[in-house]
């Protein structure tokens, strides 16, 4: 690896270092993403209080697939609905970029 390659390898690793700490102090929990979302989403569900679940992976929720869009993940929740059944919420960012959305699961 030539000195100019190791260069700008160790400023990618900084800047990327950087950008996922600056989001990391940005997040917010699941709780506190389903009321942003009751204000983003004009349908998004009532939750049911102490039932928000925050999972590592989509694939330990309820969601049929991926989260959809742009960017890292950086929350991936879940919550029981009043009705029966849940609903699975998440945030992904980027670099000036940002997604959201979430699924409705009858079981």
């Amino acid at each position: 690896m030539t000195a100019r390659t190791m260069r700008a390898f160790v400023c990618f690793l900084i800047c990327a270092i950087s950008i996922s700490t600056a989001y990391a102090d940005n997040e917010l929990d699941c709780p506190q993403l389903a009321e942003a979302f009751k204000s983003t989403y004009f349908a998004f569900p009532e939750i049911l209080p102490g039932s928000v679940e925050q999972f590592a992976a989509w694939r330990a929720s309820c969601a049929s697939g991926a989260p959809a869009g742009a960017g890292n993940v950086v929350s991936l929740c879940q919550a029981d609905l009043p009705e029966g059944g849940h609903v699975f919420y998440w945030l992904k960012v980027g670099v000036d970029v940002e997604s959201s959305g979430y699924e409705i699961c009858e079981y």
